[in-house]
This record gives structure tokens, C-alpha cells and sequence, in this order.
């Protein structure tokens, strides 16, 4: 359980790391031209991918 929880926490910080800054673990991915979504570093943003990520989890345990 403590395997399972870690790795969705590290998605769920990717994801928002991803679409907030445009890097992962402080590499750069996007180029600097991209604007940034300022909801993603908000707490808010959480609760967005989270809910994304539990209807993506939804859909493919349904097949």
C-alpha cells in the first residue's frame, strides 16, 4: 500500500509540475515560451489531476 500511494503521489506532483512550470524534477521540457497554467502550482490544481487521475483509474478498471 505505501508503494502504491508513493507512486500516485509522485504522478499526481508530475503531472502538476508538468503543465504548472513546464519541467519534471527541474529539467526543462517545454520550451520557455510556453505560458505556464497558474492553477496547476495552486492547491486547487491538485484536486483537478486528482480527479482526473480517479476517472481515468474508473475507466480502465471497467475495460
Amino acid at each position: 500500500m505505501g508503494l502504491g500511494f508513493s507512486w500516485g503521489l509522485f504522478l499526481l506532483g508530475s503531472i502538476r509540475e508538468f503543465l504548472g512550470a513546464g519541467t519534471i524534477l527541474g529539467m526543462q521540457l517545454l520550451p520557455t515560451e510556453y505560458n505556464p497554467l497558474v492553477i496547476m502550482i495552486l492547491p486547487a490544481g491538485a484536486f483537478i489531476v486528482l480527479g482526473f487521475l480517479v476517472a481515468t483509474m474508473n475507466k480502465v478498471e471497467k475495460g
